[in-house]
């Protein structure tokens, strides 16, 4: 979590996750974080689809071009 803001200049951020002795976070945020897209582009094992809907791809897709194994 704290390599993107290192390499984005975003070091204001960081400040929320710093903890204080008793390893409470010093700001005073009562704030959930919540995920609302998740995009994928990739995987390095075999993953199954939980349902079809306009987000999940169709087909298979390969990253250098060349021909899909079907197994």
């Amino acid at each position: 979590m704290k390599s993107l803001p290192n390499s984005t200049n975003g070091q204001r951020f960081l400040r929320i996750f710093n903890k204080d002795n008793q390893d409470f976070l010093e700001m005073g945020l009562d704030a959930t974080f919540g995920l609302q897209v998740l995009k994928v582009s990739g995987f390095i094992v075999h993953t199954i689809s939980a349902g079809r809907n306009p987000l999940v791809l169709e087909r298979r897709k390969s990253v250098s071009g060349g021909p899909l194994r079907r197994d």
